[in-house]
């Protein structure tokens, strides 16, 4: 099994009809009703910004799809409220053209582009539900390859997570990779926040439930840790699964729920808890700021903070 929280850098699926979900983000902060620009303990606001599609006409030799359309309205209506984005930050995209959809790109470009003010964390989220073959994404007549999406999500600030794993029907090991695309680490310092590169690498320990009530499947209840890096070399730390004092770690406990949206393919959705430590004077200031403690002790520095999680496991 395989969580991912950005799929078109995995393997491309192998049927031509595959209801495609697509899902990048920054961790998204909690609790419901959460305002757009809310202001966390560290004093950093924080806006949201979204891109929902969904088509169920994949062209004249497809099928017709019967929820992805109304999945997309569904998510839309998620992220309003628990998400916290502003009705003005938030486009979505149901008219089944290649021109619509990336006139959409254009304006989330721009919106984020335009939201880059000093002490506002900016997090954005992308969501597709249709066709797609193993070349891209199939809207109405029209083809979106992987390599052009890839180029389109690439100049959105987000963050990428894998997921591997292994075990029985109830209880399973994870192995974790995240990588952040974003501005290099100030010279002289190991201050991260959520605008910084990095790289993590990490264990969890989890519980399965399955469910059988309607869409749910299944229920899952994991403890992980996650190294974090603010390079692939092996100079700030040795092994990427060393846990030592040299690299700040993110412990999480998370409750996941998934939901079928196709036979083998699950959306997921759940919340998390995190404590990101950080030893010898650096700090880990990665979470979205609400609801966030903060706590020092000599040179040591632990932040916890709440999450709300996305994505797509096959």
């Amino acid at each position: 099994m395989t969580t991912l929280a950005r799929p078109i850098l995995a393997p491309r699926p192998p049927l031509a009809l595959v209801p495609a979900i697509i899902v990048m983000l920054a961790p998204l902060a909690l609790p419901a009703a959460t305002p757009t620009h809310a202001q966390g303990d560290d004093g950093v606001r924080m806006r949201r910004f979204a891109l929902m599609a969904g088509f169920n006409d994949g062209g004249p030799t497809r099928p017709k799809l019967q929820f992805a359309a109304s999945d997309a309205q569904s998510m839309t209506r998620v992220l309003e409220t628990p998400g916290g984005v502003s009705p003005e930050d938030l486009l979505l995209v149901q008219e089944p053209s290649r021109v619509s959809f990336m006139a959409a790109f254009d304006r989330l470009t721009q919106l984020v582009s335009a939201g880059r003010v000093a002490g506002v964390r900016r997090e954005v989220v992308v969501y597709y539900s249709g066709h797609s073959d193993e070349e891209g994404l199939l809207i109405g007549s029209d083809r979106v390859s992987y390599t052009e999406l890839r180029r389109r999500i690439e100049d959105v600030p987000m963050l990428s997570n894998l997921e591997l794993k292994l075990g029985s029907r109830h209880l399973y090991t994870s192995v974790q990779f995240a990588y952040r695309p974003g501005d290099d680490l100030a010279a002289g310092t190991e201050h991260f926040q959520s605008s910084s590169r990095r790289y993590g690498f990490g264990l969890g320990l989890g519980y399965r439930q399955p469910l059988a009530a309607g869409r749910l499947r299944f229920l899952e209840v994991e403890a992980s840790a996650l190294n974090i890096k603010s390079s692939l070399g092996s100079g700030d730390g040795g092994s990427v699964f060393s846990f030592n004092n040299s690299n700040p770690i993110v412990a999480s406990l998370r409750v996941l729920l998934g939901i079928e949206v196709w036979s083998g393919l699950h959306a997921v959705v759940g919340v998390s808890q995190n404590t990101a430590i950080a030893w010898g004077g650096r700090d880990l200031n990665i979470g979205s700021g609400v609801l966030q403690s903060v706590q020092h002790s000599g040179q040591a520095t632990v932040r916890e903070y709440p999450g709300l999680l996305l994505g797509l496991q096959i």
